[in-house]
């Protein structure tokens, strides 16, 4: 679509998928900023529930935006899903969770959203252990197994992004049900600005697509009337 504005798009759009189509895709708009608000209400309620759980530190191994392949829409809005997984530790037993918000304008996700706060990586240290590890195998005659593992876990570990601890509420009699600090995530305002941009949205898309249609009809109905006089009739009409 390189070298189209957006009008231009949607007027191809229009042409090859017909009214039908054009009021679908705005039905799919409004559909995704109900699902949208629906996750903001699941989210508000699970985080209230696990209010009096118990608490932990946790590790956030990685948090970013997944982006939702919706033909079409996707070209005017795309679409992100908030993620991110985290492991934690109760009674020296270690549990790891995904937990995937609802879908985001991405934009909208991009204003909301501040990225956690990423610790250095101890180089120093690391070189330390690396040089050391070398050495080892450097008397050994030829680098072993566990020197090679440990040299690709090392450059993997510099590689990473390490976040600061993040609070985990888990649930007493079932560990494995826990849910992760809001703020960490902070979906609730990308779902909740996303799905009311995307509900208003498509309702007034929506209802617009067939109030002209409805007008069309008007003008079909008296070949004579065009699109100002059927506006025009309508008033009188009230």
């Amino acid at each position: 679509m390189y070298g189209k504005n957006y009008t231009q798009t949607a007027s191809d759009i229009h042409f090859s998928v017909g009214d039908a189509g054009v009021r679908l895709l705005f039905g799919c708009v409004l559909l995704i900023g109900l699902i949208g608000y629906g996750a903001y209400l699941f989210d508000g309620q699970s985080v209230a529930k696990s209010a009096s759980w118990p608490t932990v530190d946790g590790k956030l191994i990685t948090i970013d935006n997944r982006p939702v392949g919706i033909a079409v829409i996707g070209r005017f809005l795309p679409i992100v899903c908030p993620y991110a997984k985290y492991s934690y530790k109760v009674d020296n037993r270690e549990y790891t969770r995904e937990v995937t918000a609802g879908p985001c304008i991405s934009f909208v996700r991009g204003f909301t959203f501040h990225p956690p706060e990423v610790l250095p990586v101890k180089t120093d240290d690391l070189l330390e252990r690396m040089e050391k590890a070398r050495a080892e195998a450097v008397a050994g005659g030829k680098p072993s197994a566990n020197f090679l593992e440990q040299m690709e876990a090392d450059m993997e570990l510099m590689s990473q992004d390490r976040y600061k601890p993040v609070s985990i509420r888990y649930e007493r009699t079932n560990p494995e049900n826990s849910v992760m600090d809001p703020a960490v995530l902070q979906s609730d305002k990308s779902l909740l600005y996303s799905s009311l941009l995307l509900v208003t949205l498509g309702g007034l898309l929506l209802g617009g697509s067939y109030y002209n249609s409805y007008l069309s009809k008007l003008s079909a109905e008296d070949p004579t009337l065009s699109l100002e006089t059927a506006l025009a009739a309508q008033r009188r009409r009230r």
